[in-house]
């Protein structure tokens, strides 16, 4: 058997396709070679083959092999989301929409598949839809940081700023490490004129990831709002230096 096959293993049910779409399976200790034929008419291991390739950067061949597990089974939810997953990561983001709404059809309470679609509307840029599927995630399961983070995001980006300040606010309550929220508190800040606060959030971003070119230009920004030129030009120093990759 090739190595690729088995990082195709389909570990929860102890099931892998090879390469030639055949079923290899170990079933109450008991194992068989099951025939070809009868390998490509199983949805789970079609399913489970297409989260494993996913899972290995291959998307296209995961879509393929997603897309046969829903054609032999389309009332899979999971199937679907997976497959919003996929096209996501190919930048498909009409195809994902559409993935997770046939996800929410099977199943409105799957508040990972609203989190999903919120993201891709984000990409689309259609906040006000994104900011309905962050708040209805958030009525399903109101302690995820992350999507309190992207509301927070879609209120900045739509000018309500203050109610962006909250939620990122929650966010950062919930979970104090995402340093992605607090540039974003900072940015929203500096929007609000609210320049030293803004300065100690992005400080608190930089003090958990150093390494990003626009948190240090925000950085600069906010320092020379504050008349503070000299050190505004070493932020702006430091941001042009990470722009660049050795």
């Amino acid at each position: 058997m090739r190595a690729n096959d088995v990082a195709l293993k389909i570990r929860d049910n102890n099931w892998f396709i090879t390469d030639d779409n055949k079923i290899l399976c170990s079933i109450c200790g008991v194992k068989n070679d099951v025939d070809t034929d009868e390998a490509v008419e199983d949805p789970t291991a079609w399913h489970r083959k297409g989260i494993e390739l996913g899972k290995l950067g291959h998307h296209e061949e995961a879509l393929q092999a997603i897309d046969k597990a829903l054609e032999l089974n389309p009332d899979v939810s999971n199937a679907w989301y997976n497959r919003g997953i996929v096209f996501d990561n190919l930048a498909r983001y009409e195809e994902a929409l559409q993935a997770y709404d046939k996800a929410l059809e099977l199943n409105p309470n799957d508040s990972d598949a609203w989190h999903r679609k919120g993201g891709t509307l984000d990409n689309l840029g259609r906040y006000e839809k994104a900011l309905l599927a962050y708040d209805k995630t958030l009525e399903l399961k109101p302690d995820v940081s992350n999507a309190w983070h992207r509301k927070g995001v879609a209120l900045d980006k739509l000018g309500r700023h203050e109610e962006a300040l909250q939620a990122l606010n929650k966010a950062l309550e919930l979970n104090p490490d995402i340093s992605t929220a607090w540039h974003r508190k900072g940015v929203t800040l500096s929007k609000l004129g609210r320049h030293e606060e803004a300065l100690q959030a992005i400080d608190k971003a930089l003090e958990l990831n150093t390494d990003v070119s626009t948190v240090w230009n925000n950085k600069g920004a906010t320092l020379y709002n504050l008349g503070r030129h000299e050190e505004a030009k070493i932020a702006f120093k430091k941001a042009s230096e990470l722009q660049y990759r050795v």
